[in-house]
């Protein structure tokens, strides 16, 4: 049995319990008395008094009474221990399997190596950076006083609200541009003129045509404001500028929905003739605005941190056993990293299974039986841990069933206070590195729908990052989300794929990558897609594809501590991980 000092828990725990003496002297006692490492007390005092407020979480002071809380809370256990039975038959151990409950012994002490049978098959390292270990996450998520407003009733949807939000989409992105371009005035693109005008609209393809977007099916709406919302063909001078787009680019992506751009004119009313697109500015990023004497900050919010995400559907569909699920489980409790992000669906409402009514327990009872349960699992092995989760459309444990999406309800996790539930999209932020998340499959609804127009490049943009290249084509997809600032700018949604959106353009304010409270692009996008998985920077942005679980991979950030000189992109280490067969 090792022996610990005072100067050992002082050392572990003083920034808990402070220079009380008798704190010291009892904590000191239960090292001895349970054979742990003030480390390891430090854990359970940690998680003991983890306590979140509406935007954070933080750790409540500790005094003699949470000393004495959690030695008789250590005591219950070691009674309940000793007299529970030990499965020590073949039997036991066969039917665990069967049933995808973790063997015993899956919670032991993490080591050094990587868990076996785990393959990395994609990885970004920006740096030669050493990564500290586990440190606690701190979050802040969207506000909690706006959870009704985010539930809000979505069969009520009126038409003069819908074009409302679409005509100030373009208003927006009108004002943006004109300060941007240093523009007197933009134009109506229905009406002749003599000379070159500047217009802002949305792409719209002819409503006749029922295939993909193409050179002879384009049009284009401006707002109200602008052309009394008129839509207007378009065709392409031969000799196409693209300016002010990033340097490598040869052409411009276009797709219904997409606010452009665009110089010319029209001659004969017939159509608009552009000569030049401007592409949209890039937004700014993150800024980490180093201490000064003034400011109180908490060092935690740069400290280093890891975070796993995982996208569902989270089992196979050939059953509902939720095998992958258990096995990233099993790889986290001894990777324990930092934060967990479960992306939906959990309960796909399109697995072969339910959709053939093969199921005898409820949505939520399966839900807890499959999700919360192995969750638990994992923050009972890794205290320090916390977890979010953000729905998926296809939920059936979901009562919002449109995009943007409420969050779950929090009856569903029992209230646990290290499980945080975000809407869908979701912007968020651990510690002081900002993300955005969503679970609809936008990249591929854009491969999908995108029309490639080539042009001759001026004024190109310089990369802001070396790893950013303008011609690869899943970079240049997650720009169109930065350059629209939207989660899912395409409309309308394509007929064949509106199942998986279920898009509500009155409520589109939920879809902005950018706003008041958050102006910046996040400095991590996760945009989880059927295409390959990648991890690819874009403008300022580390953007994931992590795949879906139940085709094996997950991805795993790594941050390192900050400093006043080192920013989020050279401290961020991503890789694609495949779970072992």
């Amino acid at each position: 049995m090792a022996t610990y000092t005072a100067k050992d828990v002082t050392n572990d725990i003083g920034h808990l319990i402070g220079d009380d003496e008798k704190v010291i002297q009892e904590c000191l006692a239960i090292c001895h008395n349970f054979n742990i490492s003030p480390e390891d007390l430090r854990w359970k005092l940690e998680a003991l008094n983890f306590k979140t407020t509406t935007t954070h979480s933080e750790i409540a002071s500790v005094n003699l009474d949470s000393i004495l809380a959690l030695k008789a809370q250590m005591q219950r256990e070691l009674t309940q221990k000793k007299v529970q039975p030990k499965p020590t038959t073949v039997a036991a151990n066969v039917s665990r399997l069967r049933r995808n409950i973790p063997m015993p012994g899956t919670n032991a002490a993490p080591s050094p190596a990587a868990p076996a049978g785990r393959n990395v098959v994609a990885q970004v390292k920006q740096e030669d950076i050493q990564v500290a270990g586990p440190s606690r996450a701190v979050f802040s998520g969207p506000k909690q006083d706006e959870k009704e407003q985010r539930a809000y009733r979505y069969m009520f949807e009126k038409q003069l609200e819908k074009s409302d939000k679409l005509d100030k989409m373009i208003n927006d992105v009108a004002e943006l541009v004109r300060k941007h371009y240093k523009i007197d005035k933009i134009d109506d693109p229905s009406i002749p003129t003599d000379n070159d005008i500047v217009i802002v609209g949305r792409i719209f393809q002819d409503i006749e045509i029922d295939s993909k977007l193409t050179e002879s099916t384009v049009f284009i709406q401006s707002s109200r404001v602008h052309s009394g919302g008129s839509r207007t063909p378009v065709k392409f001078d031969p000799q196409l500028i693209i300016r002010n787009h990033i340097r490598g680019a040869t052409g411009i992506g276009l797709f219904p929905g997409a606010i452009v751009v665009m110089k010319g004119r029209n001659g004969s009313e017939k159509y608009f003739l552009a000569n030049e697109i401007l592409a949209l500015p890039l937004p700014g990023q993150t800024i980490t605005q180093p201490a000064t004497n003034a400011m109180k900050v908490d060092p935690v919010d740069s400290s280093a941190f890891s975070l796993a995400v995982a996208c569902g559907p989270f089992t196979s569909d050939s059953d509902l056993t939720y095998a992958p699920l258990a096995s990233i489980v099993e790889a986290l409790q001894k990777d324990k990293p930092s934060a967990l992000l479960l992306v939906g669906p959990f309960i796909d409402a399109a697995h072969p299974s339910i959709k053939t009514g093969d199921l005898d327990v409820t949505p939520t009872d399966l839900f807890r039986r499959r999700i919360y349960k192995p969750l638990r699992t994992f923050l009972d092995a890794s205290p320090g841990s916390i977890v979010i989760l953000l729905p998926g459309i296809r939920d059936l444990i979901s009562q919002h069933a449109v995009y943007p999406q409420s969050e779950l309800s929090s009856d569903l996790v029992q209230n646990d206070p290290r499980i945080y539930l975000v809407p869908n999209p979701a912007k968020f932020k651990i510690n002081d590195v900002t993300f955005g998340a969503c679970s609809v499959d936008v990249l591929f609804h854009l491969r999908r729908e995108e029309f490639m127009k080539a042009g001759r490049q001026e004024d190109p943009i310089p990369p802001a990052h070396e790893d950013d290249v303008g011609t690869d084509a899943m970079a240049n997809l997650c720009r169109h989300l930065i350059q629209q600032r939207s989660f899912y700018p395409i409309f309308p949604t394509p007929q064949e794929l509106a199942h998986e959106v279920n898009l509500d353009i009155s409520h589109s304010d939920g879809l902005k990558l950018l706003d008041q409270e958050n102006p910046a692009v996040p400095d991590v996008l996760i945009l989880p897609s059927k295409l390959k998985h990648f991890v690819k920077t874009v403008h300022t942005t580390t953007s994931i594809n992590p795949s879906f679980l139940n085709r094996g991979t997950y991805a795993l950030l790594k941050v390192a501590a900050g400093s006043d000189v080192v920013n989020v992109k050279q401290r961020l280490n991503c890789e694609i991980i495949r779970l072992g067969k």
